[in-house]
């Protein structure tokens, strides 16, 4: 088969899958309009309102990592890239942010901006971090090495052995050591708006979804049975097509592959355990939202998501106990748990991630900024980059 006619057979597939959701899908939970949607594959939506999916992920997941509360790590480094190879070779927007607590104790590489809305107290950075774009701090800040490759905005006093390749913005009584190093210095008012779209992620009631999802599906149409991915060793994959699913929870016992055919809900109302790799296989054009109404855990240190397209398999978890991810596990997703705790030894992340706490020894972040566009389909801008 030559390779134009491959291409040709591709896109026709994507086309069609398209037009099967556009015959079939109703919107669970939400207002039964969305036309900016329309071959979409049902919306996440609440009632009386209803909004892409992807365009709900684009403007949550702006940062590659993001807390609500608190960000705990040992040792951190980000950078980007683009599953779908449209946005050139930019590396530097894999932003972090918190709207609470940073506690950055390791060596911290970020290939993008570092924003905290931190309580307005003295707080450390150390022993190394760098950021290749702006820094964003509410309240005073002590750094033993920090580089900023932008300009610097901080609330506060600013002590410790720092250097801005911008412009360093504080407010006129801010104290800032000789140690320090910019650009040039602006004595202004300052003010840091939190980083996290966590309201949004908030708004959106997940447990709410996969009981209406329990409710009205189309498990029938393919004979899925609610309870058909708890324990059964045999099953090695399931194969979803364009629509809405639901079952009862997940437990796989061995390695496990989800092949998607089209734009897909899956609703688990119960919880994610994953006790070998957890595989999502995507057909062109198709798209994973996942919804958990419990929590995730993922042993044994093994893959789950989809690699070579984190921001097509959305993962909403709507739990608030702790999502465990033993050391090791290789998470490739665009994940949005705005009640949930993460906890985790050393974790590869592609995609990004929000969360109410984060807390790792080591999280290595390959972002996929594919995100920011996810709402284009559905007539929505791409989300700008952080910078």
């Amino acid at each position: 088969m030559s390779r134009a006619l491959a291409l040709a057979l591709a896109l026709a597939l994507a086309l069609l899958l398209a037009a099967g959701c556009a015959r079939d899908v109703e919107l669970i939970g939400g207002d039964g309009g969305a036309p900016a949607c329309e071959g979409l594959g049902p919306p996440l939506a609440l009632p009386g309102h209803s909004e892409c999916a992807g365009a709900l992920a684009a403007r949550t997941l702006r940062y590659a990592l993001c807390a609500c509360r608190s960000l705990r790590t040992e040792a951190l480094s980000t950078e980007s890239f683009d599953s779908t190879g449209l946005t050139g070779s930019d590396r530097l927007s894999a932003a972090v942010g918190s709207n609470g607590e940073l506690d950055l104790r390791g060596q911290c590489t970020l290939g993008g901006a570092l924003h905290s809305r931190n309580s307005p107290r003295i707080s450390d950075l150390h022993p190394r971090t760098s950021t290749t774009e702006s820094l964003r701090w509410d309240g005073d800040l002590s750094a033993d090495d920090l580089s900023v490759g932008g300009d610097a905005f901080v609330a506060g006093n600013l002590a410790g052995q720092v250097r801005i390749s911008g412009a360093l913005h504080v407010p006129a009584t801010a104290i800032v050591a000789a140690t320090v190093t910019a650009a040039s210095v602006l004595r202004e008012p300052v003010l840091v708006d939190p980083p996290c779209a966590c309201a949004a992620a908030e708004a959106l009631d997940i447990s709410a979804l996969t009981v209406a999802a329990a409710a009205q599906n189309d498990n029938a149409s393919i004979d899925l049975d609610p309870g058909a991915l708890v324990g059964d060793e045999e099953r090695e994959h399931l194969d979803l097509p364009c629509g809405t699913y639901y079952v009862s929870a997940v437990d796989t016992r061995e390695d496990f592959t989800l092949r998607i055919h089209g734009r897909t809900r899956l609703a688990v109302g119960g919880d994610l355990v994953a006790k070998g790799n957890f595989e999502v296989m995507l057909d062109p054009g198709a798209e994973l939202d996942l919804l958990v109404g419990g929590t995730v855990v993922a042993l044994g240190g093994k893959e789950l998501g989809a690699r070579a397209a984190p921001a097509r398999v959305r993962l909403w978890i709507g739990g608030s106990g702790t999502v465990t991810l033993d050391p090791g596990t290789k998470l490739a997703a665009s994940v949005v748990a705005p009640r949930a705790r993460l906890s985790a030894g050393q974790l590869e992340l592609a995609g990004s991630l929000l969360a109410r706490e984060i807390q790792t020894d080591q999280l290595n972040v390959r972002y996929d900024r594919a995100v920011l566009a996810a709402g284009v389909p559905c007539g929505v801008p791409a989300s700008p980059a952080v910078r």
